[in-house]
């Protein structure tokens, strides 16, 4: 069993760019002005969200996804999770983001994609994208201090379990938890990519 990190946040952490860009995506840093994409996606993919997150329980409101962003705007400050919206050409389909919530030295990648735009490889591309930001990869330096990127999801959700295996991270074990969502088991995978492994685990 892993144990949540409840320390402090460093005074200056190290924080990504505002905007990240890949081949198909560009990943933006979340501000007010992307709620309204935000309630549209988040309510057209609600019915898949809903069963894996616990923050889906009740379908969006708009008032609801202003005040998340609102929050999300303020804890990039603080330099304690860093989330993105994940674009392609002018749409928002999803998000994703670096989290402080693991230890001093790691950040967790979370993500969920609209389920129109599944089964193209976007959140795989989006993670290798935020893992070289973190980590060091292209034409990325790394953010100074980290030196470990996880991913967590429940043993049951296989599609969100395949990105860090495509990706070379290391299945690390079983954490459990309460269970929070409809088909969550209350057993999270931890996935792991340690700096020295992520320049031959991100080679084609």
């Amino acid at each position: 069993m892993v144990a949540a990190y409840t320390g402090e946040v460093p005074e200056t952490p190290a924080r990504p760019p505002d905007l990240v860009e890949t081949a198909r995506l560009r990943l933006e840093r979340l501000r007010l002005a992307h709620a309204p994409a935000l309630f549209a996606t988040v309510m057209r993919t609600w019915p898949t969200l809903h069963p894996w997150l616990p923050w889906a329980k009740e379908p969006p409101t708009l008032e609801g996804q202003q005040e998340f962003v609102r929050t999300a705007e303020r804890t990039w400050e603080d330099g304690s999770d860093c989330p993105y919206a994940i674009v392609l050409g002018d749409a928002l389909v999803g998000m994703t983001g670096l989290h402080r919530r693991q230890g001093p030295e790691t950040l967790e990648i979370g993500y969920w994609l609209d389920s129109a735009r599944t089964g193209l490889g976007l959140v795989t591309e989006a993670t290798q994208a935020l893992t070289d930001v973190a980590l060091g990869g292209g034409a990325q330096p790394g953010l100074a201090g980290i030196e470990y990127i996880v991913i967590h999801c429940d043993v049951d959700n296989v599609a969100s379990a395949g990105v860090p295996r495509r990706l070379g991270f290391s299945f690390t074990g079983i954490r459990e938890m309460p269970a929070m969502a409809p088909l969550e088991t209350g057993r999270q995978q931890i996935w792991r990519m340690r700096r020295e492994d992520w320049p031959t685990a991100r080679q084609p």
